[in-house]
């Protein structure tokens, strides 16, 4: 199945023109894998050694930073081939960057999941911030990197807070990222 041509067919349902196409990393063709070894607050019982998979989405994602750094726009929307809006998507994602009014945050996340019991703090209508809340609490963000904007004076940060695969992207992310970035969310998923 061709993944892109398959995203290319629903962007353009739902109204959305104009996309680049990053090809990703397939690892397992690449031959990619991790040996690292991801220690978890330096616990050696919680070793943890990435996937083949997750390797190469990694490295993907990263490529997708190093693209956005040279290109020249203000913010990016990111998404994955597997992206699918909700009826109404455009309206809503309209309706959340009116209620967060000032350009003061780093990363929105459009499309999450595992938002359960992480005590997000209202904005306005269905914006959320997600704030650091200290190293004990490192995973209290929304999770996934399938849909979300960017901005970018925060991009040359997530090139170098993300420069070792040891463990999934979105965990990296707010492992290393998140905790000097200004984090929004859209709850529900759009």
């Amino acid at each position: 199945v061709d993944k892109w041509r398959l995203a290319q067919q629903h962007l353009k349902e739902v109204g959305v023109a104009g996309v680049y196409e990053l090809a990703g990393v397939h690892a397992k063709r690449f031959g990619v894998r991790s040996e690292h070894i991801f220690l978890l607050d330096g616990k050696p019982q919680e070793q943890y050694q990435t996937s083949q998979g997750n390797c190469g989405n990694y490295l993907s994602q990263y490529a997708a930073y190093l693209v956005m750094d040279a290109l020249d726009y203000s913010h990016y929307l990111y998404m994955e081939s597997d992206c699918r809006f909700v009826d109404g998507w455009k309206e809503k994602l309209e309706q959340a960057l009116e209620d967060i009014g000032t350009d003061d945050w780093d990363w929105i996340f459009v499309g999450n999941f595992c938002t359960k019991g992480k005590n997000p703090i209202p904005i306005k209508g269905n914006v959320y911030e997600d704030p650091y809340r200290g190293k004990q609490f490192w995973n209290h963000y929304p999770l996934t990197t399938h849909c979300y904007i960017v901005n970018k004076r925060c991009v040359k940060h997530l090139i170098a807070t993300n420069r070792d695969t040891a463990s999934n992207t979105d965990i990296s992310i707010q492992y290393n990222s998140f905790p000097k970035m200004r984090v929004l969310s859209i709850q529900p998923t759009l």
